[in-house]
């Protein structure tokens, strides 16, 4: 993997914001200036050349990924980092990325399945380009048929912040869940849980995220919002998990407790 680190640059940026004064900006220089965007352009071909490094390196591991699980650990944090950034997480599936988090996230070892979950909410998390392509690719269907099967409460956080990422936002996202019966299979899925102490935050975010997708859903098809026993069941559950109808009514606020 390449030696620069996202990282440092971000921790660059912050002391520099966090040590600049407020005295009024002036002009650039022509020559300062064409030396600093000469620097801010290695540093991006640089992280996209990481990122390609890091991507050939998963295709390298990903043949023998059972027993290559600390190696596909570091790999794959570092390929998080990088796809913060919007424009290397539309890289990630232009260099060819997306088939291989395909293959974890259907058939990964159980060490990294919470990170294939968290690379699939970042490159997808406001991105439709991103979207589309799992879109197509039917991811949704399957991270629906993954989640009864999913037991480990950290994995399941991942993989419902995943299921919100790709669907929130994008239309033809929410009509595949609606398609795969989304509803009824989250709502099973929280209410297996409703029980356990533990699960609470797993299932308070659930619930927040059918709250949601409901507003999405609801001026579309009015009639079926008011008709369907799942719709309903999902309101009342997310009654229940909020506690409270004000925030309830307030959507863009309760979308925010996903992240």
């Amino acid at each position: 993997m390449n030696n620069s680190n996202p990282r440092e640059l971000k921790e660059m940026l912050r002391f520099a914001m966090e040590n600049s004064d407020n005295t009024k900006p002036t002009e650039m220089d022509p020559e300062r200036s064409q030396w600093l965007q000469q620097a801010m352009s290695a540093v991006s071909v640089d992280l996209t050349k990481q990122l390609k490094e890091d991507i050939q390196l998963l295709a390298d591991l990903l043949p023998n990924a059972n027993d290559q699980g600390e190696q596909l650990e570091t790999v794959l944090e570092d390929i998080l980092t990088l796809t913060e950034d919007l424009d290397l997480a539309n890289d990630f599936f232009k260099l060819g990325g997306g088939d291989l988090l395909f293959k974890l996230v259907r058939d990964g070892p159980k060490i990294v399945k919470s990170q294939s979950y968290e690379l699939l909410a970042h490159v997808t998390q406001n991105n439709p380009e991103a979207q589309k392509i799992c879109v197509q690719q039917n991811m949704l269907p399957a991270l629906i048929n993954l989640l009864p099967k999913e037991k480990n409460l950290i994995h399941l956080k991942k993989l419902l912040l995943a299921l919100s990422c790709l669907t929130r936002a994008y239309a033809p996202a929410v009509a595949e869940f609606r398609k795969a019966d989304g509803f009824t299979v989250v709502l099973s899925v929280l209410s297996n849980f409703a029980g356990d102490a533990a699960a609470k935050p797993i299932c308070d975010k659930g619930a927040f995220f059918i709250f949601c997708l409901l507003q999405e859903v609801i001026d579309s098809s009015l009639s079926e919002f008011y008709s369907s026993p799942n719709v309903l069941s999902a309101l009342s559950l997310s009654s229940l998990s909020l506690g409270c109808t004000n925030v309830m009514l307030n959507c863009p606020v309760a979308c925010e407790q996903l992240a």
